[in-house]
């Protein structure tokens, strides 16, 4: 009789816990009971028997005052423009996610909160969004090293690529120079505004030309006009850089010198260009006739070769050269010659010389006598009119 009273004890608590709290309107209070009505004795209970909240509470940091963001538990939304965000959740693993300000980004931006017991916080903190600041380059072998530098900050990459993160904002580059390559854009400017930027640069192999002068003295100035610059040595070689292309030329001669060629156009096709220049001392043919043809022609003191008066020969420019005729019985002559590059290349001068001696044929003397006597016949003759004319006196 004993034993089954305890059995039925038992089935009537297994009853009680069994029937949910709710239904006695009684709240749940902070120790490991429940109290019930007073007509029923106190049922010891777990907290895991119950739904028992806890706090979540998502603060963020990094914003501009007023801002508004979000947060997604476990699909559960809310935003907010103040500093913090707050779900109440029971014991359990929830995932999260973070809703980023527009030019913002979160970190974290996802994640998940274990709830065991107590109130959870998460920090998110936000920073500026960074875009890919692409700089992409054509023309370089593979493999070759090339660098940018975004407002002092250098990257390098030996492939066609190089990129930054940066957010909002207006940034300054320079893209490092490359032995014997040149390259377009070399800086730049530009701001980024809510979107990634590509920046495509362009290197250009250099190969060289090079003139190369003969026959002008040493140190003796001369210049190249190739492509528009103009290029002054005192040396041999004038030495140039250029991508592949059709280029012109003009070899500007110095003073008293001709040169070959004088213009031209270089083509420059995937290697070096040599070019040779010529340069000749400028002379002018200096010619003409010697009247009497036995004369004797002399410049700067040596003879001159004549065939019946006629010379022919050739002046250098750069000096003055004296030229001296003569021959017997004849005034000398003499003339001086200055020969330049503007000098016309051909000279011809015929030289006549004065003789020195009297007129050969009538003598002198008797052409002063026959003067003499006409004029004593005309005066008597002009007397012997007058005579005759005169009237005669009255006997």
């Amino acid at each position: 009789m004993q034993n089954r009273s305890k059995v039925f004890a038992v089935i009537i608590l297994t009853c009680l816990v069994s029937v949910p709290v709710s239904s006695f309107s009684v709240p749940l209070s902070t120790d490991s009971g429940v109290s019930l009505n007073p007509h029923f004795p106190t049922v010891p209970l777990s907290y895991n028997s119950v739904s028992v909240k806890y706090s979540v509470t998502f603060v963020q940091s990094g914003l501009p005052k007023g801002t508004s963001w979000s947060v997604s538990l476990d699909g559960a939304d809310k935003s907010t423009n103040t500093s913090s965000i707050v779900f109440n959740r029971t014991n359990g693993i929830y995932n999260f996610t973070v809703g980023g300000a527009p030019g913002y980004t979160p970190s974290p931006d996802h994640g998940s909160v274990n709830i065991n017991g107590t109130n959870e916080r998460v920090s998110i903190t936000f920073g500026a969004k960074e875009y890919d600041i692409t700089f992409r380059e054509e023309g370089l072998p593979a493999g070759m090293l090339w660098n940018v530098s975004l407002n002092g900050t250098m990257e390098s990459s030996a492939t066609n690529e190089t990129i930054f993160l940066k957010p909002n904002g207006t940034y300054y580059y320079v893209v490092g120079l490359i032995s014997n390559y040149t390259l377009s854009p070399f800086a730049g400017l530009f701001t980024v505004s809510g979107k990634p930027i590509t920046t495509l640069i362009i290197f250009s192999r250099l190969y060289q030309v090079l003139f190369h002068e003969t026959g002008l003295p040493k140190e003796t100035r001369w210049s190249v006009a190739f492509n528009g610059v103009t290029k002054i040595t005192t040396t041999n070689n004038v030495s140039l850089k250029e991508i592949n292309g059709t280029y012109p030329y003009t070899i500007n001669m110095p003073e008293n010198f001709t040169t070959y060629p004088t213009t031209g156009t270089i083509i420059v096709n995937g290697s070096s260009v040599f070019q040779t220049v010529k340069f000749v001392l400028y002379t002018i043919t200096f010619t003409g006739l010697l009247s009497p043809e036995t004369a004797s022609m002399f410049i700067d003191g040596q003879e001159v070769r004549t065939v019946a008066g006629v010379f022919t020969l050739s002046l250098a420019a750069g000096q003055e050269y004296e030229v001296e005729v003569k021959s017997p019985g004849y005034r000398n002559y003499f003339y001086n010659l200055t020969v330049t590059s503007r000098t016309n290349p051909t000279v011809l001068l015929n030289i006549n010389l004065v003789s020195t001696e009297p007129v050969q044929g009538f003598p002198i003397a008797s052409l002063i006598y026959a003067v003499v006597i006409l004029a004593s016949i005309i005066a008597v003759f002009v007397i012997t009119i007058r005579f005759q004319r005169r009237p005669k006196k009255k006997m």
